[in-house]
């Protein structure tokens, strides 16, 4: 059986990655430390041994020619065992020296001073044993001159030693900064290294969470035949697959709800349209005269069956959009003359609730090439839902404008991009009144979506499908439909098509 590395698995590799290379930067900087606190520790207590001698070795040196220098003149035998104790003391400590020095000119030194204090030794020895005047004071010149060579030569090493320490210490300076760099070259190469594993899990991840992203986007706007394919066997092929069988679920009860509303909707269309004619036949007098009382029952009636039809036509044309039965019939049309017949079948609703609908149109629109029937619909919509949600005495604007790129003339999203060279349609209505919420943009499009605001004319409030099939109707035709609420003005339905629908498929 394949092993396959789940998300939990690449994590903990990725944290396990993260942590021992984290540990072996630690152990080498932990390491450098101590050799350079161990190099400090040895340069210190050498230098210090190796000052306190050659110091020590002055005083020696200078104790030889007191002593000496007394035994000289007061012959006393102690001074003499003085002298000679210092003299073996003064040897010592160039032995001493002599096996703690390491730079060559310091050894050149000490080997001078050895030198000078040997010679220094034995002239003092034969001095002990003149006994002529003139032989003293020759030799005591002598022994001054040696002496003074002794001492400026122990000078010149102390100050070499003071020397070698400070470039000793220049150079554990320079061995810090180099660890300094080593230890931010190898941070550096542990982050990048972190760095990198996570972007490749970020790479692993994400080309299947953003189907899954697309997927959901795309059922969340009623399209349940979206199938995700991730072809991994982890937590997010586990996520895909429990995604498709919830997308196959919803398909089967979104068939069923349209199976069962299409069957009830020409079960109803039927008897609800002879109740239709029957009212109609009532209300033009063809069972006889009926009173005033009856006449507005019957008007009720009519107006409630009307709707119901309306709705039920709704239904069954949803039906026959999501069955993809709804073809695109086009012809050439004159789109100015589709929005006057429009406009002619709802002013009689608008007079009598005193609303004023305005006309602005371009004076010279291209002819259009489309279905007919169905922007027919599409206008008809806009302009009844304008006049239902329009107060008492309000205004309706109906504009149309030929669009170009790079005019101005109507407003155009961003989301839909203009082509050069392709002539497009822009039509508007507008209406006064509380415009529509900016939370409900989004959804007024959807299916069986109804808003919050109440319509004016009341028994009006329709399926919530009649904005849908607008919606659908206008992609159609490769144009696109949006809504905006104008603060403190109204709403304003737009349509932006292109004139010929063929061109541009």
């Amino acid at each position: 059986m394949k092993f396959r590395l789940k998300i939990i698995h690449w994590v903990i590799i990725n944290q396990l990655v993260f942590i021992s290379l984290l540990i072996l930067l630690s152990f080498v900087s932990l390491r450098n430390f101590n050799e350079i606190d161990r190099t400090v520790s040895g340069i210190q207590r050498l230098s210090s041994q190796v000052l306190a001698l050659e110091k020590e070795l002055m005083a020696s040196v200078l104790d030889e020619e007191s002593y000496q220098k007394k035994f000289q003149v007061l012959k006393d035998p102690d001074f003499e065992r003085l002298y000679l104790k210092a003299r073996d003391h003064s040897e010592k400590l160039i032995v001493k020296l002599s096996e703690l020095l390491r730079g060559e000119t310091e050894k050149r030194l000490l080997a001078r001073i050895s030198d000078f204090h040997l010679k220094y030794s034995k002239l003092v020895s034969g001095e002990s044993e003149s006994k002529e005047n003139e032989k003293e004071k020759h030799l005591d010149s002598k022994v001054e001159v040696l002496v003074r060579d002794i001492t400026k030569n122990l000078e010149l090493l102390i100050e070499e030693s003071e020397l070698n320490i400070r470039k000793k210490i220049d150079q554990i300076g320079e061995l810090t900064i180099r660890f300094h760099k080593l230890s931010l070259v190898l941070l550096i190469v542990v982050l990048t290294i972190g760095l990198i594993l996570s972007i490749y899990i970020y790479l692993q991840l994400k080309p299947p969470i953003r189907k899954l992203i697309k997927s959901t986007r795309a059922v969340a706007e009623g399209d349940f035949t979206y199938r995700v394919e991730i072809g991994k066997e982890n937590e997010l092929g586990e996520l895909a697959l429990s995604f498709n069988n919830m997308c196959n679920r919803l398909q089967e009860l979104d068939k069923l709800k349209a199976d069962f509303l299409a069957n009830m909707s020409h079960a109803f269309k039927t008897p609800l349209t002879t109740v239709q004619e029957a009212a109609r036949l009532l209300l033009d007098g063809a069972a006889g005269e009926i009173s005033e009382q009856q006449r507005r029952l019957v008007e009720i009636i009519e107006s409630d069956n009307r709707n119901l039809v309306t709705m039920i036509n709704e239904v069954l044309q949803v039906s026959r959009i999501e069955t993809q039965m709804s073809e695109i019939n086009c012809r050439s049309f004159d789109f100015s003359v589709l929005v006057k017949d429009s406009l002619n079948r709802f002013n009689l609703l608008a007079e009598k609730r005193n609303i004023r609908i305005i006309k602005d149109f371009d004076e010279q629109i291209p002819a259009f090439v489309g279905d007919y029937d169905k922007l027919s619909q599409v206008v008809d919509n806009l302009l009844e839902n304008a006049i239902k949600y329009t107060e008492e005495a309000g205004r309706i604007i109906v504009t149309l404008r030929t669009v170009r790129l790079g005019s101005n003339n109507f407003p155009v999203p961003r989301r839909f991009t203009l082509k050069k060279g392709v002539n497009y349609l822009g039509f508007e209505v507008f209406n006064t009144g509380k415009p529509i919420e900016k939370s409900e943009l989004i959804y007024i499009f959807e299916k069986f979506y109804q808003g919050k605001q109440k319509p004016r004319i009341k028994g009006s409030r329709g399926s919530g499908l009649g904005l849908y099939i607008v919606k659908y109707f206008v992609e159609r035709h490769n144009g696109v439909i949006w809504a905006e609420g104008l603060k403190r003005k109204g709403t304003a339905f737009r349509v932006l098509l292109p004139f010929n629908f063929e061109e541009t498929s």
